[in-house]
């Protein structure tokens, strides 16, 4: 399933969802997304994004102060042991109650699952950008991070955004 149907599944279901064109490779996009969504909403209460590598649903618990990884990005660049934000801590635990999204969901344990890194390039640095903000800027923000996976049968991500996402966040 690609972005576009996605936002067009959480918009039928009338989540607000915003689009932001960024290079999630650069720190100050990153930033830049944080911001954006906060201006936008006021808050944020998860943090999406499409991934190609991933068979089902996953609820990211930690973000990892590194980016490593032995692929190139959409540039060419090949980070290797970089740190997102120096000085800060090695790793950062989601707001969320991502024990609860899991277990409050009907869909299968082959559709979801929780998961300790979101990686340890773009997604990963996305998330801990937003942590990071979280700690140091924005101390009301609560975020999380989940990947959807690239091919989703659309019930499985209705589903997973009315039961497991808009029930659990109504509750905060």
């Amino acid at each position: 399933m690609t972005f576009f149907q996605v936002k067009k599944s959480q918009e039928e279901l009338g989540s607000n969802v915003l689009s932001i064109v960024a290079d999630v490779t650069q720190d100050s996009d990153r930033e830049k997304i944080i911001d954006r969504a906060l201006q936008h909403g006021g808050k944020i209460d998860v943090l999406i994004n499409n991934a190609g590598n991933r068979d089902k649903i996953t609820i990211e618990r930690f973000a990892i102060n590194l980016m490593d990884c032995s692929l190139a990005d959409n540039e060419g660049y090949i980070a290797s042991d970089e740190v997102i934000a120096e000085g800060s801590d090695l790793a950062l635990e989601s707001a969320l109650d991502y024990k609860g999204l899991v277990e409050c969901s009907s869909l299968a344990k082959d559709n979801l699952s929780l998961s300790y890194t979101a990686g340890l390039y773009v997604c990963n640095a996305v998330f801990y950008k937003a942590l990071f903000l979280q700690k140091s800027k924005y101390h009301s923000l609560k975020t999380g991070f989940i990947h959807i996976p690239k091919e989703i049968d659309k019930n499985i991500l209705r589903t997973f955004i009315d039961e497991t996402i808009t029930h659990s966040l109504d509750g905060r």
